[in-house]
């Protein structure tokens, strides 16, 4: 896994805490639907996935996945199928990593 390029983005804004888990939850949920749309090859999805995630990730401590969200959808609008299977992996292994 690459290292986090901002570590303060890792740290959920104050009254976001007691909401972590249920986002880490709702993420690996969302892996799987990911997951899914890449084996069809559905860049739409994917692109629709990462999106939401770039958008929403750092306030609640996961900055790192709002930064691979940004690439898996510039990926996804590429429909570079290989580069994004690869980002899915590395934003699995972030997910599990950030398991408390």
């Amino acid at each position: 896994m690459r290292k986090i390029q901002n570590p303060q983005s890792e740290i959920p804004l104050e009254g976001l805490e007691g909401f972590y888990q249920d986002f880490l939850t709702s993420r690996e949920t969302e892996l799987s639907e990911l997951q899914s749309a890449l084996s069809r090859a559905d860049f739409a999805e994917v692109m629709s996935l990462a999106h939401k995630w770039k958008g929403f990730s750092a306030p609640y401590g996961f900055g790192h996945l709002g930064f691979l969200a940004a690439e898996l959808e510039e990926a996804a609008r590429d429909a570079s199928l290989d580069l994004c299977q690869a980002l899915a992996q590395e934003i699995s292994d972030y997910l599990r990593s950030k398991k408390t």
